[in-house]
């Protein structure tokens, strides 16, 4: 017997259902979405790029009147369709829009032994980082939770999207394939890019006050917050004394300026000319050299350029503009006092 069942709703309703998605935690919460589609996204590139495939005119297509997506002709009455179906679980009344959803969804219900409690083994990795260590109530609720689970619990790993459990890493790396349409998510700062939202959202769980640019881990954050916005640093050249903004800009400038280090293996190789970088960033950047694109703009006459630097050089010597030397205060933080 099919675990759920499909219902064709009326307008009333189905615009109903539409608000009710819109109310789920993982898309009301998200910063990324779109309203229209009710779906959520990682990062604004997502967002633009959905915007432009979903919600452009083209040629032979026709306009949902209800999630204005431009369809082809032939599929629109399918399309339209789709918007008035829903599918409901015998065992619990929940509904899903999709079909793919709802076979997810009764899964849940269709397991043969299910355990008394499920340990989510990513949080139980979490309890070894310092934060969770520390002397906070959240860190102490936290570790009570997993002492006072049943001794029949298993540890397995949680779905990043719905609320299903596995036995191993690659058992739910297959059902997020198979279920999500999982695919490789890029950090809009460092280009980094991860398998799923989660660990994405990970790599960017502590936010700069000030600007709201999102790092990996405290320390990293805190010492954009006090270069950027501060004019402070704690790290500096042991050679020049010149003020960086982190450990990696030291090492970076020692390398590059006085020999002191070897330097990186180049494993990131262009397609285009085979030269080789250290790091896929720099890969990125370079590759724009082989396109047609210039991203930058020069904001007093307008003239394009593909990288930072020609920006720069054109300021200053076609405009006389020159960014002013950033001054930067650096902190002792070892010799400091108590």
């Amino acid at each position: 017997m099919n675990p759920y069942i499909t219902e064709y709703m009326n307008d009333e309703a189905m615009l109903a259902f539409r608000e009710k998605a819109k109310e789920k935690i993982q898309y009301a919460s998200a910063a990324y979405k779109c309203d229209l589609c009710i779906i959520d996204f990682s990062s604004q590139q997502q967002v633009d790029k959905h915007c432009k495939l979903a919600h452009k005119a083209r040629a032979g297509t026709k306009v949902c009147k209800i999630c204005l997506v431009y369809i082809e002709e032939e599929r629109m009455s399918y399309h339209m369709q789709s918007h008035y179906v829903r599918h409901v679980c015998r065992l619990c009344g929940h509904s899903e829009a999709s079909n793919r959803l709802a076979q997810v969804h009764a899964q849940q219900h269709l397991a043969k032994k299910p355990p008394s409690a499920f340990i989510n083994k990513d949080l139980k990795k979490e309890m070894n980082d310092e934060d969770l260590l520390s002397n906070t109530p959240s860190a102490n609720s936290e570790t009570q939770v997993l002492r006072k689970l049943s001794k029949n619990a298993v540890v397995a790993y949680k779905c990043f999207e719905c609320d299903m459990f596995f036995q191993t890493n690659n058992t739910r790396k297959a059902h997020m394939a198979k279920y999500h349409n999982a695919s490789s998510l890029e950090c809009d700062l460092c280009n980094k890019v991860f398998a799923n939202r989660s660990t994405l959202i990970r790599h960017l769980r502590f936010q700069c006050p000030k600007c709201s640019k999102g790092y990996s881990t405290k320390k990293a954050m805190q010492d954009h917050f006090n270069y950027h916005h501060l004019g402070k640093t704690s790290h500096k050249c042991l050679i020049c004394n010149k003020p960086m903004a982190t450990k990696a800009c030291v090492e970076r400038h020692m390398m590059r300026l006085h020999g002191e280090k070897k330097e990186k293996p180049r494993t990131h190789i262009c397609e285009q000319c085979g030269k080789a970088f250290v790091d896929k960033k720099t890969l990125i950047q370079h590759e724009i050299t082989h396109s047609g694109a210039r991203p930058l703009s020069c904001d007093i006459c307008q003239q394009t350029f593909k990288h930072k630097a020609s920006l720069y050089t054109h300021r200053k010597k076609v405009h006389n503009i020159a960014i002013a030397k950033k001054v930067v205060e650096f902190m002792d933080t070892q010799n400091a006092g108590p």
